[in-house]
């Protein structure tokens, strides 16, 4: 790996960096945030010391995830800003993926889910791998790749139901009369499980065990 890392644009130390930033994102998703955040470290350092943005671009994401985690908003915002500057200079649809998937994290986080609901929607209009917002009975019901389904007031915005589901979505939300059916097969860790729930209105069975509390 160290004679990958000295030579810029080598294609061992792209996959290395590559595989870095999933490392982080294995690590987060897992609760180890403390080596998460030293993976990430490393991997911004790196990614910046060669101009690998793409890979930059992939590890800021993590970085806005971990600053939300850690309730710090204004470092979450910065690092948005220097992720959307990249999407900017480079016009590289990942990167304007990545980043609407950030504004669509960092606005759920400060408590502007119509926002968010707005910039994940926009995502997936571009085909990213997130969900398309569904309109049902005044209702916003999606999906996140981070693994909750959510419930909004069409009209204000306002979050009815955020629950997590077994693993990540990147699948749209199916309705059927009174039943939303959710898509979880997204798992980035063998203890997620792959399923598809059915959510029956005033139902009260027992859910599956989710990515999160």
């Amino acid at each position: 790996m160290r004679q990958a890392q000295d030579v810029p644009g080598d294609s061992a130390g792209a996959l290395h960096r590559a595989l870095n930033q999933f490392m982080t994102m294995i690590l987060t998703e897992t609760g180890d945030l403390a080596g998460a955040e030293q993976a990430c470290a490393a991997g911004l350092a790196w990614c910046r010391d060669v101009g690998d943005l793409t890979n930059l671009s992939g590890q800021l994401w993590n970085k806005v995830i971990l600053d939300l985690r850690a309730s710090r908003v204004d470092d979450a915002m910065a690092h948005l800003r220097e992720l959307l500057q990249i999407a900017m200079q480079t016009g590289l649809r990942p990167v304007v993926l990545i980043g609407l998937d950030c504004c669509g994290h960092l606005c759920a986080a400060t408590r502007r889910p119509a926002e968010a609901i707005t910039a994940w929607a926009a995502a997936s209009a571009l085909g990213g791998p997130w969900p398309l917002p569904y309109g049902f009975r005044n209702l916003v019901v999606t999906t996140t790749f981070h693994g909750d389904l959510y419930a909004l007031d069409a009209g204000t915005g306002k979050i009815l139901l955020k629950t997590p589901l077994s693993a990540g979505s990147n699948a749209p939300v199916a309705i059927d009369g009174d039943y939303v059916i959710a898509g979880a097969g997204a798992s980035l860790v063998p203890s997620q499980q792959r399923m598809i729930i059915a959510y029956k209105l005033g139902a009260t069975g027992k859910l599956p065990d989710t990515v999160g509390p």
